[in-house]
């Protein structure tokens, strides 16, 4: 008797796993696009899908190997949804790098394009050092593509800034897909 309730426990405790497994892979999903360079090699489109969620971004990875204080690096992307139903996601950072001694004087600030009107939803915030969230719950609406626009900026304080000279950042951006 007690070895079938053992059983009977194995068996359940695995369909129970699986279906936590499907469902979890069902709702939330990972984009991270592979970056392939066009033209002169100064400008690359990467683009990732996901369904019916793509992300594409020019200029592909944000970086800077020289930046010097009172620089501004940018980068737009678009999210489009081919979907005929609304789609949410979050926005992050991924393989960062930052090697800023500094690390205040390096900020970056994530704006909503609309034509030639630009809102930011972040300003002024802190390059992480390691991945991280960008922005949590937008949305994208059903047949229709958003644009954004990362803007880092190299603070030109009055602080010493040789201890930053030679010093490098870069992240990619990555969107997950989550509930609405």
């Amino acid at each position: 008797m007690n070895n079938n309730l053992i059983k009977m426990y194995v068996v359940f405790s695995a369909a129970l796993l699986t279906l936590f497994t499907i469902v979890y892979s069902g709702t939330y999903a990972y984009i991270s696009p592979d970056v392939s360079t066009t033209g002169n090699g100064n400008v690359s489109e990467t683009t990732a899908q996901l369904n019916d969620l793509v992300i594409t971004k020019l200029n592909g990875e944000i970086r800077s190997d020289k930046i010097i204080p009172g620089d501004i690096v940018s980068m737009s992307f678009t999210i489009s949804n081919t979907n005929t139903r609304n789609m949410c996601y979050k926005l992050m950072f991924d393989n960062v790098s930052n090697t800023f001694v500094n690390k205040d004087n390096l900020t970056y600030t994530l704006s909503y394009v609309n034509g030639i009107n630009e809102t930011n939803i972040i300003s002024n915030t802190t390059f992480p050092t390691s991945n991280s969230l960008i922005v949590d719950n937008l949305s994208v609406r059903a047949n229709s593509t958003d644009t954004y626009k990362i803007t880092i900026n190299y603070l030109n304080t009055n602080s010493n800034t040789i201890a930053d000279a030679g010093h490098t950042f870069s992240a990619d951006i990555v969107g997950i897909l989550s509930e609405c």
